[in-house]
């Protein structure tokens, strides 16, 4: 008898330490989970960064080859309408002789 009055109060001890060690983890895990999130979270925020910056320079570099493109076909445009107007003052100079 003093034998199951005993079992039953270790059964008791073991239930509480059980729940309490349940108790523990499920805080711990908690705290855990969280400071996996704040890590994750600042790694994607790392890598949206990268490729933030990645766009940038790739829209610079589009930026400074169509800019160049335009201004050598102005340039050539310009060109042009010089020599024809050279070409229209040398013919006028030469009619006039």
């Amino acid at each position: 008898m003093a034998d199951l009055l005993k079992l039953k109060q270790q059964v008791e001890e073991f239930r509480k330490e059980y729940f309490y060690r349940n108790r523990q983890a499920e805080e711990n895990r908690q705290k855990e989970n969280q400071a996996a999130i704040r890590i994750q979270s600042w790694f994607r925020a790392c890598k949206v960064r990268a490729y933030l910056s990645h766009l940038h320079k790739k829209a610079i570099i589009l930026q400074k080859t169509w800019r160049g493109f335009a201004a050598r076909a102005y340039v050539r445009q310009m060109v042009k309408a010089a020599y024809f107007t050279m070409k229209m003052n040398f013919y006028s100079e030469m009619a006039v002789r």
